[in-house]
């Protein structure tokens, strides 16, 4: 193959496997014969369970596990991909299923379950299912009134095992009734069949045999809900009422009575669909369709005897009748038809798909027969007991249940041959030592597994505790390649993702045979459009690895691969053939997910305490400067500003932050008195270096000897702070009021500020004096056209008060302003006092009002005339 990532000796193929809920009893037994043929045809296999991103789903969390995974789905990383369609039914209907597909177009692929037109399937054969249940009811039990439980409504094999019910019954000519056929179920599960059973026999009080003789659902999970429910009612099943599923799941075979179902043959599903994609691969045509046939079990819930336990019945009526030794000597006919036996045995070891060859059958016979002729004594129990040991599925009590029929089997083949009664009794005997043999098998890899899963759930709380105290990723990954051999892993890899560069990878940690490879530090960040960086992947042997995301609420994090292989800690029984347990890695990824997360968690606090460090030295730093630029705001006010016709008073108090407030009482060349106030815009050094800016204009302009209006003034300086703010790049501007006093109670202004107020001593009261139309300083370059000059006059004992918003708009706890009305309100309470004393009123009302949580500069002048 010639891809950049994919470097193998022999430029192995490497395929992916996509599905959701891979842990689950189809799911597991799917990816079983993915991995048996991944294994069997030397191909390298990398399983992401959650390796699609879907855009729209039911379960969030599904969507959580998904999103970090999509992007490995490419040639870089796959020369074919096998998808488990309908395991996505869950989340998308067929249209978004096959847009799905669409995207990975350029990527050999087949569907598992379900066919698309430009994707080729490997499906089940559900009509063929269905309908060997429903000919074992009809034409076997003599059932008519069979009823069925239908899966979720856009689910593909409920609608096809549906319509195999419908076509059944029509090609029997048995009358279709609605009633018979329950709504579609929300979800494969129990829940969904015991409602089901709530509806026939509640709701519609349909009675067993009456009514119906037989319910067939769309799944064993179905069926089992259908059980419960049924013996809570009372009824017994199959005596009142027989009972089929679909699936064959392990659920059906643990239940009493055991369940009479369809096996699909989902691991020869997966075996099948690897064939069919490395045929792909290799550019062969290959039809869209490609039917796994399904098979009928006949177990003990329809009213049947299983077919291992009809085949262990020795002497039947019509054998026992006829039966007569056969006169020659058993040990020569043996010899004589050998070959025959063997051949026989054979065909059914197939037929039980049992995990032995024929080489190991004609020994294991062979053995036999040297026992019942006492050569040796246990040499057939040894080797059956090595055989049994050697099973691949061990957890499965199936696998035993196969070997009991394959025994049933062996007994009925000898039975024609017998000469006289000790050989017999002899062979019968041995048959029943393997049986018990077998039993105490069946018994044996329960407690072992036990204590295996005992001893790995002890490993695993350790590492959890373990992990999760780590606060360094160094401390973590130390521990992590501690705990990884002990599990009975070969090949970790650790991978993050790179928060500071987007589409980039970073692998942390790399084990391979139970040892750390230290990583490049300058390959170790790679592209995210592939797994692992190239050397890690190499491999002499095929691969067989397992993607796990790791993530934590909405949080992704990365990601971890593990080898599918587990070498296992417990050694008092052999258990390293078993079925792969996928549940393992979600209860690992969950574990360093959490560590990962921990370790990240704290590094971040760590960042923030020393980014907090260096903010609060900048902060005391900042603090310094500012009060410096606070002291030199302030040291520009004027105080004691005397005039014969005035009594003039003043205040600033300035907010934490430096501010914009600003006011000036200053004479000209010409001895003429001006006024100044206004507040730049914002708060901070910007603000307040525009302050010291207008300061120092305003002093200059007013020290030439020429005679200035202040709407001239005020033009001069909208031009200086214009430039000014501009060079700055400041996006500032500034409010103010110019005022002139001519002598005799008379003021010219302009500007643009907040309304001017005087208390006119004539009514007691105190008046505004509106903002003018005009503009504020620095907004544009020339505002001559925009403002004017404006007069007013002070009566003797009028106050001309001059303010800033710091005053009017402090808040309370309301977040009510304080306002012009209270203002004016406080001036004319204290009409009667010093103006000193007014001002300092103003102040302490306004601290009381925002409870001395000042907001910003507050600026207030006072001026009073006394001529």
């Amino acid at each position: 193959m010639k891809s950049s990532n994919k470097v193998q000796s022999k430029d192995r193929i490497t395929i992916g496997y996509l599905g959701y809920n891979v842990r689950g009893p189809i799911g597991a037994e799917i990816f079983s014969g993915v991995l048996s043929a991944a294994k069997e045809l030397d191909i390298n296999l990398i399983c992401i369970e959650a390796g699609v991103h879907i855009e729209a789903t039911k379960y969030n969390t599904f969507n959580k596990k998904l999103v970090s995974s999509y992007e490995f789905i490419n040639k870089n990383n796959f020369d074919g991909l096998l998808i488990w369609a309908t395991s996505l039914q869950l989340f998308l209907d067929l249209n978004k299923i096959d847009n799905f597909f669409h995207k990975f177009k350029s990527i050999p692929m087949v569907s598992i379950a379900q066919s698309f037109p430009e994707v080729p399937g490997i499906l089940c054969d559900d009509f063929h299912g269905i309908g060997e249940i429903m000919k074992h009811l009809i034409e076997d039990h003599g059932f008519k009134k069979i009823a069925f439980i239908k899966g979720p409504k856009d689910n593909l094999y409920s609608k096809k095992r549906y319509q195999a019910y419908i076509d059944v019954l029509k090609k029997y000519k048995i009358p279709i009734k609605e009633d018979l056929i329950t709504p579609d179920a929300e979800d494969f599960n129990p829940p969904c069949g015991k409602k089901a059973v709530e509806i026939l026999f509640n709701e519609r009080n349909f009675k067993p045999k009456k009514d119906i003789e037989a319910i067939i659902t769309a799944s064993d999970l179905l069926t089992l809900g259908c059980m419960i429910k049924l013996q809570e009612l009372g009824y017994n099943i199959p005596n009142d009422i027989a009972l089929c599923g679909f699936n064959n799941s392990k659920e059906g075979m643990t239940i009493l009575p055991r369940l009479t179902t369809v096996d699909p043959n989902f691991k020869e599903q997966g075996y099948k669909a690897v064939e069919l994609l490395i045929s792909k691969i290799k550019g062969n045509e290959i039809d869209i369709n490609n039917y796994i046939p399904s098979k009928l079990i006949i177990r003990q819930s329809c009213g049947c005897l299983e077919k291992d336990i009809e085949n262990a019945r020795f002497f039947d009526n019509n054998n026992y009748k006829g039966f007569t030794y056969s006169g020659e000597n058993f040990f020569d006919l043996i010899e004589k038809y050998k070959d025959k036996i063997i051949d026989t045995l054979n065909e059914k070891a197939k037929e039980l798909t049992l995990d032995i060859n024929n080489e190991n059958i004609s020994k294991l016979f062979d053995d036999f027969v040297s026992s019942i002729k006492e050569e040796s004594k246990y040499n057939f129990l040894n080797k059956l007991d090595f055989f049994l040991n050697q099973m691949k599925d061990k957890e499965n009590l199936n696998e035993i249940a196969k070997w009991q029929n394959f025994i049933s089997s062996l007994q009925k083949i000898i039975f024609p041959y017998f000469d006289n009664q000790i050989n017999m009794f002899k062979t019968l005997e041995l048959i029943n030592q393997a049986r018990i043999l077998l039993n105490h098998t069946a018994v044996y890899i329960p407690d072992s597994l036990k204590e295996y899963y005992r001893q790995r759930s002890n490993l695993l709380s350790y590492a959890s505790s373990t992990l999760s105290t780590e606060i360094t990723i160094n401390g973590l990954l130390d521990e992590i390649v501690r705990f990884i051999p002990k599990i009975g892993f070969n090949d970790f890899f650790l991978v993050l993702y790179d928060t500071n560069i987007k589409h980039k990878c970073k692998l942390l940690l790399s084990i391979k045979g139970k040892k750390r490879i230290e990583t490049d530090v300058h390959n170790s960040v790679f592209n995210s459009d592939y797994i692992l960086p190239e050397k890690y992947l190499y491999s002499e042997k095929p691969y067989f690895l397992i993607l796990e995301p790791c993530f934590m609420n909405e949080k992704i994090l990365g990601y971890f691969l593990i080898n599918i292989e587990i070498n296992l800690f417990y050694q008092n029984v052999d258990l390293t053939r078993q079925s792969i347990d996928i549940s393992y890695y979600e209860n690992i990824r969950i574990i360093m997910s959490s560590a990962i997360n921990s370790v990240l968690y704290f590094r971040q606090i760590e960042e923030a305490r020393k980014q907090q460090v260096k903010l609060l030295k900048k902060q005391e730093q900042l603090r310094n400067e500012m009060e410096i630029a606070q002291r030199i705001q302030v040291s520009m006010l004027p105080f004691n500003v005397e005039h014969n016709d005035l009594h003039i008073t003043c205040l600033m108090k300035t907010s934490e932050q430096v501010g914009g407030d600003y006011y000036d009482i200053v004479y000209d060349s010409a001895k003429n008195l001006w006024f100044a106030i206004g507040d730049v815009s914002g708060h901070g050094v910007t603000p307040g270096l525009i302050t010291m800016m207008a300061h120092t204009s305003l002093n200059s302009l007013l020290r030439l000897d020429k005679k200035y209006t202040p709407k001239e003034i005020y033009q001069l300086l909208n031009n200086v702070l214009f430039q000014n703010i501009k060079r700055m790049s400041a996006n500032c501007y500034m409010t103010m009021y110019l005022l002139k006093y001519e002598g005799n109670g008379n003021f010219s202004y302009s500007g643009c500020h907040n309304d001017l107020i005087i208390y006119r001593d004539s009514t007691k009261k105190c008046h505004v004096v509106e903002n003018e139309p005009g503009m504020w300083l620095a907004v544009l370059d020339n505002v001559n056209e925009m403002i004017k000059n404006f007069s007013l006059f002070l009566d003797k004992n009028d106050i001309l008060i001059l303010y800033t918003d710091g005053i009017i708009e402090a808040k309370n706890k309301k977040r009510e302003e304080f306002g012009v009305e209270r203002l004016m309100e406080i001036i004319e309470d204290n009409r009667n006092k010093d103006i000193v004393e007014i001002k300092n009123e103003v102040l302490n009302y306004t601290l009381e009002w925002c409870d001395n949580k000042q907001a910003d500069d507050i600026t207030l002048v006072l001026v009073k005339r006394i001529k």
